[in-house]
């Protein structure tokens, strides 16, 4: 299953223990009284292991994940390698929270981004892995993802892949067997939906990550180009978002959603949203496999599956998009710098953390050797779709730092009837080359 993700991925891309052995000459001659203090001094080093302070490392990341079981890898890591981490998880406006941290001063030990231009955002602060012995773990071509020239910034921690998501359970019970493949089926699927007294779409539009970066993602790609091309000709004015392909094909659809989705998109969240999917509120919501775990918590016996986002009325344009989505860096000013690689290589290489990550949160690890294969829906069902057709990639891995947050916050203005549709236009071009300029 991994290597058929790995393979549309490389399209894209074209796309502890301590040894302590002394060996020492016991010059004891048999002196009872000598042993007995050998004995005591062993006695004393274990005494004095038990006892010494934990190393304590920062650690902040945006991952949407199980923090129960988190709770668990991170208790065992202090037990068996004696590192105490201080973790704050961020779903909202991560961006900001990292930056004001990074102006303080008080850069976390290991901190999370994505992959492309946020490695070059945060190269100055990141520490170079390139001869740590970690690096061997990991695959070549994903570590390609986190260099910038000649330096490694961080490590992939895994593939993610996202797309609209459906309760099965609710498109049975209104007689739909097939899945939407463009726009206008979409709006079908959700006129018989209401007629039946269901709500098509949960939406977590408060999150500009959900409403933006995510969803206009495949809109963009469906038009052709890499991100890296397509980035470029937006700075050279060769291209602007209103005259992209399928731009107003993004906007017909966020209209659509929010018509047939429930009340106060955007004072939804995203945790919100996928609950409403789990529970039945709702029957359709846009978010990667990743949140599986909320989904199962809400309703351990939720049916879900992957829907491949219409961008037009050519069914061949309807597919996922998946990229290495996350990268976990080492501060370059940090002061307990070996502790936050064996932190990072115990979460994504142990046992444990493979159990944790791989198995009850359905990540795909960029490792060359994973024992363990996510068992999910929504993994499954990434697998199944990628057996008949490809990927798009991310667009934001290719777009300059601020944009998915200021962008975010015009659609948002969208929905609340702020701003029309040729202000978002204009507006979003605007922000691209303000932050492009930089």
């Amino acid at each position: 299953m991994l290597k058929r993700i790995f393979s549309i991925l490389l399209v894209l891309v074209v796309f502890s223990s301590l040894f302590v052995g002394c060996n020492k000459k016991d010059n004891s001659d048999g002196d009872p009284s000598s042993t007995k203090s050998s004995e005591t001094k062993e006695e004393s080093k274990e005494e004095s292991k038990e006892t010494k302070d934990p190393v304590r490392i920062s650690w902040i990341d945006y991952a949407g994940i199980d923090l129960e079981n988190w709770d668990k890898v991170l208790y065992e890591l202090k037990d068996k390698e004696n590192i105490e981490v201080e973790v704050q998880h961020v779903a909202n406006d991560y961006t900001t929270v990292l930056k004001t941290k990074i102006n303080a001063g008080e850069i976390p030990d290991v901190f999370m981004t994505g992959a492309g231009t946020d490695n070059v955002t945060y190269a100055e602060f990141s520490y170079d892995l390139s001869n740590e012995p970690i690096v061997d773990k990991f695959l070549d071509w994903a570590l390609d993802f986190c260099r910038v020239g000649d330096k490694l910034v961080g490590l992939p921690a895994n593939i993610q892949s996202y797309a609209l998501i459906y309760n099965k359970k609710l498109f049975a019970d209104a007689g739909i067997t097939e899945i939407p493949k463009t726009l206008e089926e979409l709006e079908n699927v959700c006129e018989i939906l209401a007629d039946k007294g269901i709500t098509p779409f949960s939406n977590g539009y408060k999150e500009t990550w959900v409403v933006f970066q995510h969803q206009i993602s495949p809109f963009i790609m469906a038009g052709g180009g890499t991100p890296d091309e397509i980035a470029s000709k937006l700075t050279n004015g060769e291209l602007t978002f209103d005259t992209m392909k399928y731009f107003n094909n993004y906007l017909d659809y966020i209209d659509l959603t929010v018509k047939y989705g429930l009340p106060k998109p955007l004072e939804t969240g995203w945790e919100e949203q996928e609950v409403n999917l789990a529970v039945g509120k709702a029957a359709i919501m846009h978010m990667g496999e990743w949140c599986e775990p909320v989904l199962v918590k809400a309703n351990p016996d939720v049916d879900v599956a992957f829907l491949p986002v219409p961008v037009s009325n050519d069914p061949n344009d309807a597919r996922i998009s998946s990229s290495v989505s996350s990268v976990l860096k080492v501060s370059s000013t940090s002061k307990n710098k070996d502790a936050a690689i064996k932190a990072i290589d115990y979460f994504l290489t142990s046992e444990s953390g493979m159990n944790y990550t791989v198995v009850d949160s359905g990540w795909v690890l960029l490792l060359k050797d994973v024992p363990v294969e996510p068992d999910g829906m929504l993994v499954n069902s990434v697998n199944e779709i990628l057996s008949d057709s490809s990927a798009y990639s991310w667009a934001d891995t290719a777009w300059p730092d601020g944009f998915s947050e200021g962008g975010g916050k015009i659609i948002q203005a969208y929905i609340a009837g702020l701003k029309d549709r040729s202000e978002v236009g204009k507006e979003l071009n605007a922000l691209w080359l303000e932050l492009s300029s930089e």
